[in-house]
């Protein structure tokens, strides 16, 4: 076991390399890496907005849908809204 924020850290990192590998055309690979993303999002734990924000972007990505908008609905229910990115 780990700390939460380890586990979304690797949960990020995960989402990130299989968009990198969906970029290169390795669905498969994508598709792994995303489900290892997945399995790294503690399960035992109250999930803040930005957490739960990044629960559904993989689950989206690994194409379950229902469960990414029920995410997705409590979010706008609470008003939540990424931050937009700064540029340095």
């Amino acid at each position: 076991p780990y700390p939460s924020s380890v586990g979304y850290g690797l949960a990020k990192a995960y989402r990130l390399l299989g968009d990198v590998e969906r970029s290169i055309g390795d669905q498969d690979a994508a598709r792994t890496a995303w489900a290892a993303g997945l399995a790294a999002i503690p399960k035992t734990i109250a999930e803040r907005p930005p957490e739960m924000r990044a629960h559904e972007m993989l689950l989206q990505r690994l194409g379950r849908a229902a469960e990414a908008s029920q995410i997705a609905s409590k979010l706008s229910a609470m008003g939540y809204h990424e931050p937009e990115s700064r540029s340095a």
